[in-house]
């Protein structure tokens, strides 16, 4: 697993919402320490159940350059 961890990063939660009790909608950043890292950003839908959050939905989109500026 070591071997497919993503390198040192920085995480910023760029929003927050709850549109209902016990779903939680996120929107983060990952930007990579090194720059030609690997970077992204992720909406995650999360759910309350029985005490225990699970993540419902997930969207991961990398940060790169534009096709239209090549």
């Amino acid at each position: 697993m070591a071997a497919n961890a993503a390198p040192p990063s920085r995480f910023e939660v760029v929003t927050a919402r709850t549109p209902a009790p016990g779903v939680v909608v996120t929107h983060i950043r990952r930007q990579a320490a090194d720059t030609g890292g690997f970077s992204e950003m992720a909406l995650y839908v999360l759910v309350e159940r029985a005490g225990r959050w699970w993540l419902a939905a997930a969207q991961n989109t990398p940060i790169g350059e534009s096709p239209l500026h090549n």
